[in-house]
């Protein structure tokens, strides 16, 4: 199980315009210790809720508003540094790929499966960050002067 930086919670985005898969996948993400789970409707509320705090986005491919292909352009332009992982009932395509996200996962998937590729996935983008971030991400909870 991926860790967050000491005294850090993990915030996870989950957003998918079917509400029992939604709860579903908000469900199994929220039972791990440590996890702050938020839930989008659409494409358009999870670019609302991604926030620089975000380790990871888990969305679906086809939603309203703002499509998950938008939000993973979106992000990139951005420089989201976190995780994102695509779980579609589409298999991958030139307009999103898997070399697009950290993971792409074809639905229907379970919960074991979603949980490992989240873990997978913040492993690997919390492996390739600069030290200096990595720092700098574990120290969010100090806000007071250094001594």
């Amino acid at each position: 199980m991926s860790n967050p930086p000491a005294g850090r919670e993990t915030t996870v985005v989950v957003a998918d315009d079917d509400e029992d898969l939604r709860e579903t996948f908000e469900l199994w993400l929220s039972a791990r210790s440590a996890w702050d789970v938020r839930a989008a409707a659409d494409g358009r509320e999870a670019l609302e809720l991604v926030t620089p705090a975000a380790d990871a986005v888990v969305l679906d491919r086809e939603m309203p508003l703002v499509s998950g292909g938008e939000v993973v352009r979106a992000l990139s332009k951005d420089g989201f540094a976190g995780a994102v992982v695509v779980v579609s009932g589409n298999e991958p395509d030139a307009d999103l790929g898997a070399e697009d996200v950290s993971c792409y996962l074809t639905k229907p998937v379970c919960r074991d499966r979603l949980l490992d590729a989240v873990d997978a996935a913040l492993e690997r983008e919390r492996a390739s960050r600069p030290i200096a971030q990595a720092v700098t991400d574990g120290s969010k909870r100090d806000s007071g002067p250094a001594q």
